[in-house]
């Protein structure tokens, strides 16, 4: 690598710029969407067997409707939890303080933009454009699919038009559109990003104001512990004295949110470990089952079962002959000896060519067959 390629990639990788790269922010946001997808499909897999445990138990379930609809429902709900405790206290999301980062108010001033810690304003707008946004968007993606099927299934039928079908043609009509404005404003900030024209990295961190940046010293509580015991006498004096007694209700909120942090893990934990022995015990069994149905068979035991054979009608004109040598129609010697492909049974050429261009039908079993089904035998 010379110095000059080393000069570049340090201009589109500057760790000393508080901003993050675009790979830093596009990859926190392709793992959101692994994350989401992975929650939904677990969830609904969770609610499933548990609408299943619980009806079983409680034959008068069978009534309600079933669990695995609000799988969507549910995410919301742990997503709100996990997402809001992060912007109260962190004022980042999840993933973005996995990956070190936070987020900033962006405010122009003559002298540039200026960051300035969220107000409680900005972390619920980012709440309902992080949580409540890529909710609602996945509802009418899959309303949208639901109409474009049943739109599909009554094409050819002759419905006639009223209020609903008019809201929901033109539903079908605009969403597209709507689709489509929606990725391609966040694919033009991105690239917008990319390329220095913007300091947001999504439409809804520009309608918020809000800046993703990297997490630095002074955003840490050491940085500010160490700035404040090294300031005057009287302010160490100060410190030395011991603090106030906290609050009873602090105390008693901050045991509950530990519990709860417990309790939830603990509840994730379990239903990992019940589903993976689920998957095991189900997988144990079939293996079992496979296993006795090839004892039964005789296959395990090295034997091969003999393949099925087809008996010889009752109503057939010709019998075997108790030499099988001998060809079952002319009683003699088998001569260019054949095989019926669907009775197995052999002939002469001539002989079964003969009779099935005649009957159609197998000499001895009766079965249908034509002249492709003969097939010569070479040993």
């Amino acid at each position: 690598m010379t110095p000059l390629d080393y000069e570049r990639l340090q201009s589109n990788v500057d760790y000393s710029s508080p901003l993050p790269s675009f790979f830093e922010l596009f990859t926190s946001s392709t793992l959101n969407q692994s994350t989401s997808s992975f929650l939904n499909r677990h969830i609904s897999a969770g609610l499933s067997t548990l609408d299943n445990k619980l009806r079983n138990f409680f034959p008068s379930l069978h009534r309600l409707p079933s669990l695995q609809p609000t799988s969507d429902e549910f995410q919301l709900l742990l997503l709100l939890f996990l997402e809001h405790r992060s912007l109260k206290h962190h004022s980042a999301t999840v993933l973005e303080r996995f990956y070190s980062m936070t987020r900033s108010h962006s405010k122009k001033t003559p002298n540039g933009n200026l960051l300035t810690p969220l107000t409680p304003t900005d972390k619920n707008l980012s709440l309902f454009f992080h949580i409540f946004l890529p909710y609602l968007k996945s509802k009418l993606d899959k309303l949208y699919a639901t109409l474009k099927a049943t739109d599909s299934q009554t094409a050819n039928t002759n419905i006639s038009i009223n209020n609903n079908n008019k809201t929901r043609k033109t539903f079908l009509f605009l969403y597209p559109f709507l689709h489509l404005t929606h990725d391609g404003a966040f694919i033009a900030y991105q690239f917008a990003y990319l390329f220095g024209f913007t300091l947001h990295f999504t439409p809804t961190l520009a309608l918020t104001n809000q800046v993703v940046r990297r997490v630095t010293a002074a955003d840490t509580p050491a940085s500010s512990s160490s700035s404040s015991s090294s300031s005057s006498a009287a302010s160490a004096a100060a410190a030395a004295t011991p603090p106030p007694p906290a609050n009873a209700n602090t105390k008693r909120n901050n045991k509950r949110y530990r519990a709860a942090k417990i309790a939830c893990a603990a509840t994730i934990s379990a239903y990992f470990l019940y589903g993976w022995m689920s998957n095991l015990r189900r997988s144990y069994g079939r293996k079992m089952l496979e296993q006795r149905n090839l004892l039964e068979n005789g296959t395990l035991l090295g034997v091969v079962p003999p393949p099925p054979s087809v008996q010889v009608s009752a109503e057939a004109t010709f019998t075997l002959p108790s030499n099988p040598a001998l060809c079952p129609i002319c009683r003699r010697k088998k001569v260019n000896a054949v095989v019926s492909v669907v009775s197995g049974y052999a002939f002469c050429y001539k002989c079964l060519i003969l009779h099935v261009r005649e009957n159609g039908r197998c000499p001895l079993s009766l079965l249908e067959m034509s002249e492709k089904q003969v097939v010569q035998i070479f040993i």
